[in-house]
């Protein structure tokens, strides 16, 4: 499945149909690791709550998670280790597009943020299913101009 990763100014983009079975939004860490209650957190500032997924030294914390991610996201196991950040989620949706906030906090101060967007399109036609597609088109405009010719005789 087609799947693209640009970069514009310091936002990332990344592109998905929603037929993926998942989705990974990249996001390194290059500072450093709070030493105290390091949590990384995703969220997206336009859902209520906010909260995609969660991360603390001890694991996940889902308990706050916004229900429309739940059972849909997940981070390495050592990403606290490899400062690798990056989230997965599982059967995109369209309503999943928009922009994705990662962030690292050590308690109450925040160290590092990176944005996200992830725009979710439409499911992709193959060659074969846009060729049906077309010819189906074809086909029923056909179908309509002969009943429209045979209806006209008919008034007369």
């Amino acid at each position: 499945l087609f799947r693209c990763i640009s970069q514009h100014a310091l936002a990332v983009v990344v592109e998905v149909y929603e037929e993926a079975k998942s989705v990974l939004l990249p996001c390194q860490y290059s500072g450093i690791i709070p030493e105290k209650n390091p949590t990384v957190m995703w969220t997206r500032s336009d859902l209520s709550p906010t909260f995609v997924h969660l991360r603390r030294e001890e694991g996940d914390d889902l308990k706050k998670q916004n229900l429309r991610y739940s059972g849909r996201t997940s981070m390495r196991p050592d990403a606290l280790e490899t400062s690798d950040f990056s989230l997965t989620l599982r059967k995109p949706e369209l309503i999943d597009s928009g922009v994705y906030t990662c962030s690292i906090s050590g308690g109450k101060e925040e160290t590092g943020q990176r944005d996200v967007q992830l725009k979710v399109k439409g499911q992709q036609l193959t060659a074969t299913d846009y060729l049906k597609k077309q010819l189906l088109t074809t086909f029923m405009r056909k179908y309509r101009d002969l009943i429209q010719t045979l209806h006209l005789k008919d008034q007369f």
